[in-house]
């Protein structure tokens, strides 16, 4: 009986952290003898996500490929329990203890861990959330619900939209022109990153909005209409449809809802979620994110960035960040409301360079001045644009308009611009999607630390396209309308300047790849149409005009 109590004693004397079950990022070596290979990405991506690559060049890389099985199973086996997988990190988010931990780190295909959770019990530091409200009484909060302005009616003349009290932050930005044009999101696909989305699935704001899917990365579950408002007011900003009280910008695109933040923590684990969902947008073929998420601070310490950090390459979730703009998707995201605190700038992934980061206004267009400052760490301009996040229209659970302050508001307004003026020029690349706003501009020739290159405008965007993106100009690119296409099946094609008196092929394809149209026509004028009449069905095609080997590939959908 001594023997055993000495035994027991000892054991007790063993620090804690060694048998609790913490989150581990496990990173592999390598990717080989994978299963899957880059000359078959139909086995881990959708066709939709492989067309996305296949419109602006990209190639499909070992990136792309899923982690090793071979080595997730060696995890399992060691004792380790897999949470998620990465592919673009190269990783398996792991639950262990350290004793299985230092076997795993001794496995030959293993090449470093980093820990992403203090402990496995949960504290609350809502100060440190990734979605912080403002907390000073003349800043508002985040949820709260203030006063609006109400627009004179007169500067609604002419717009066919009833936007309502969310006509400030329509008009401001030229979402009305983008409208009035017939561009509000058809046939464009967003996923949205945040918190959650409380009672989304119930509110008349969005009754008619297109849902494609849902996913909980924090609980593992379909759902993410349970847990949290945030989300749902972002959503509210971007795509709900009320008139007379809210309109967002892209009400007509479909969407999915990732649920990646973990608001009773913060830590590195809810970058690596954001990852995770980032991917999945991909292989669904998403075309755009939105995120009003930004990390600076967690709950250990050690894990903190510093302003150096941002450099749009050390957080993990910038990395993600550039990954996902890298396969051609629009990564849209609030700068940070931390411009009236001690810390100031923005947040990642707010500082990488390949993302379309957002400021704050308010309804006169003056700086908001709890928006975060940029510029990034190594001197690129940040934010990239502004838009209303003071006063800005959201939505509350009582289905009534409400007001909120935050970046966390004016991304997703400026992403419904973006969205839309994607599907009105589609044959751009991400990046000169985000090229053309940044020349609309007001501040584009003065850029600032404040408000970047100022508050865009559909006009002046389209305007910036008429004289050239790196001076190609859209006079040599094709335009296409209407879209959706008529009821009677015709699609009008004006063709830039460059292909009158050419031989030039025409070809229609169907999301999938199949063919519905290959002809070669003369153009001998710069204007044609073409009728389908019934033989569409309801869906995206693409048109591919091809000249010389040249092709420039346009969307148009058929409701």
């Amino acid at each position: 009986m001594i023997k055993l109590f000495t035994t027991l004693f000892l054991l007790f004397l063993l620090p804690l952290s060694s048998w609790a079950q913490q989150n581990y990022l496990v990173f592999f070596k390598d990717k080989d003898n994978s299963t899957f290979s880059i000359s078959q990405p139909e086995e881990f991506l959708t066709q939709r996500s492989i067309t996305r690559r296949q419109n602006q060049g990209i190639a499909i890389t070992e990136r792309d490929l899923p982690v090793n099985s071979t080595y997730t199973q060696e995890l399992i086996t060691q004792g380790a329990k897999i949470i998620y997988t990465s592919k673009w990190l190269n990783a398996a988010i792991i639950e262990t203890d350290v004793t299985t931990l230092a076997a795993i780190e001794a496995l030959p295909f293993v090449d470093k861990q980093q820990g992403l959770t203090f402990n496995s019990n949960y504290a609350q530091h809502s100060d440190k959330s990734a979605i912080a409200a403002l907390e000073t009484e003349n800043n508002g909060g985040i949820y709260a619900t203030i006063p609006y302005n109400i627009l004179d009616i007169k500067e609604q003349e002419g717009v066919e939209e009833d936007y309502g009290v969310s006509a400030t932050q329509n008009l401001m930005i030229g979402i009305d022109a983008m409208h009035d044009a017939g561009y509000h999101g058809e046939g464009m696909v967003v996923a949205v990153l945040d918190a959650g989305f409380q009672n989304v699935n119930r509110l008349s704001l969005f009754s008619e909005l297109d849902i494609a899917g849902t996913y909980d990365f924090v609980y593992h579950e379909e759902s993410v209409f349970e847990d949290n408002s945030h989300g749902r007011n972002v959503l509210a900003a971007l795509a709900g449809y009320s008139p007379g009280n809210l309109i967002g910008g892209a009400y007509k695109a479909t969407y999915y809802l990732f649920k990646t933040e973990d608001v009773r923590s913060e830590s590195p684990l809810e970058e690596v979620y954001w990852v995770i969902g980032a991917e999945r947008a991909d292989s669904l073929g998403v075309d755009v994110v939105q995120t009003s998420l930004g990390y600076n601070t967690f709950d250990k310490s050690e894990y903190d960035y510093q302003h150096s950090d941002l450099d749009g390459k050390t957080a993990l979730i910038s990395q993600g960040a550039n990954w996902a703009a890298e396969v051609g998707m629009l990564i849209v995201t609030s700068a940070g409301n931390s411009g009236n605190d001690s810390w100031q700038k923005i947040t990642a992934p707010a500082d990488s360079e390949k993302v379309l980061t957002v400021g704050a206004v308010d309804g006169n267009e003056n700086y908001a001045r709890f928006s975060s400052l940029g510029y990034n760490a190594n001197g690129t301009v940040k934010p990239d644009l502004m838009a209303m996040g003071q006063s800005a229209v959201v939505w509350t659970n009582s289905d009534t308009p409400t007001t909120g302050n935050g970046t966390s508001y004016s991304a997703p307004i400026l992403c419904g611009l973006a969205t839309g003026f994607w599907q009105a020029n589609p044959s751009l690349t991400n990046f000169e999607i985000i090229e053309a706003l940044q020349h609309s501009g007001k501040g584009y020739n003065n850029p600032t630390t404040k408000m970047g290159y100022g508050i865009p405008h559909f006009d002046r965007a389209q305007n910036y396209l008429a004289t050239g993106l790196e001076g190609e100009g859209i006079k040599n690119q094709v335009s296409i309308y209407p879209n959706p296409l008529s009821e009677d099946g015709r699609l009008h094609i004006r063709f830039g300047e460059d292909k009158l008196n050419k031989d030039i092929q025409i070809a229609v394809t169907d999301i999938t790849g199949r063919q519905i149209l290959n002809q070669h026509i003369e153009i001998k004028n710069l204007e044609c149409d073409l009728n389908f009449n019934e033989q569409l069905n309801k869906g995206l095609y693409l048109l591919s005009i091809i000249d010389a080997g040249q092709k420039q590939v346009l969307k148009f959908i058929k409701n």
